[in-house]
């Protein structure tokens, strides 16, 4: 994509607080899609400050926003949220930056089971298993939620009222199997495109099983990043 001919406002915001600092830390909120970048810079007086820049990924709510970490006050946003648009959280210069409204979801990696067992007799009956596995549990998405019902040889529409104890520990069996590859960091990273119509489907920084069929076929990259890069491109050909 072309460049406009001229920077946008919030471009031009970052390049005065940023410019010349390094990143100092790099970290992720939990398992929830906020990732926070650490930048030390020097202020107009010549003072060592921090700046922290917020990426909140979260469909069409998703923002970037610098705030001072000293004061935790934002200092603008790519995208502003006014009282108009959400009472429940505003996104503008000088208030203080606060994370979006926790969905009370549980890390299934810092549980046992019987809090597992617990958590998921909270669900429906009629609740569709992955639909409660990534309701109930933080960083589990639906392909990684349906990606443990294949691993536990499990339909994944079945209803949570079906499941049996048996059931329950292979769920319970396949989330210790992904914790300790995530533990490990034992990753495979790489994208699933469909054969039929050649077109990239799905990536994973973990091989997908659920797709281990005649109609994918898997591509693995060096890292993450290069494979995140390489699926949005290909997706980008086609829109």
């Amino acid at each position: 994509k072309s460049k406009p001919l001229n920077p946008p406002m919030f471009c031009m915001l970052l390049r005065k607080h940023l410019h010349g600092g390094k990143i100092v830390d790099v970290y992720q909120v939990e398992f929830e899609r906020i990732l926070i970048l650490s930048v030390e810079s020097y202020d107009e007086l010549g003072h060592v400050s921090i700046k922290e820049l917020i990426v909140e990924v979260m469909g069409k709510h998703s923002n970037i926003i610098l705030i001072d970490k000293e004061t935790k006050n934002i200092i603008d946003s790519i995208k502003r949220i006014p009282i108009s648009i959400s009472r429940q959280r505003q996104i503008l210069p000088g208030l203080e930056y606060k994370y979006p409204p926790s969905q009370n979801k549980i890390n299934v990696f810092n549980i046992d089971y019987e809090t597992f067992k617990d958590q998921m007799s909270k669900s429906s009956e009629n609740t569709q298993i992955y639909k409660a596995l990534y309701k109930l549990f933080q960083g589990i998405s639906p392909i990684i939620a349906k990606e443990v019902c294949y691993n536990s040889k499990l339909e994944i529409d079945i209803p949570i009222s079906s499941l049996s104890n048996d059931n329950l520990k292979s769920i319970w069996d396949s989330f210790v199997h992904l914790s300790s590859k995530l533990k490990k960091s034992d990753f495979s990273p790489n994208i699933v495109f469909d054969l039929d119509d050649k077109k990239a489907v799905d990536f994973s920084s973990l091989n997908l099983m659920i797709y281990d069929n005649q109609h994918f076929k898997s591509k693995s990259f060096n890292s993450i990043s290069e494979t995140v890069d390489s699926f949005y491109f290909e997706k980008d050909k086609y829109n």
